[in-house]
């Protein structure tokens, strides 16, 4: 088991945020969908080989 904090994730990972999503690069990666309504909590957590093509096909 993976033991980390939401918090600790968002501040030493590599983040793009929703606006930048566009800059996604053409690689492996492990990617998560945080909801901001009153506490941030993960609502998506999922892996990928492409994180640029993941993106495409689902939005």
């Amino acid at each position: 088991m993976i033991d980390i904090t939401l918090e600790k994730l968002l501040t030493t990972g590599s983040c793009v945020s929703f606006a930048d999503r566009g800059f996604l690069p053409q690689s492996p990666g492990l990617y998560f969908v945080v909801c901001r309504d009153n506490l941030p909590r993960f609502a998506y957590i999922g892996k990928t080989q492409n994180l640029q093509v993941r993106w495409q096909n689902h939005h």
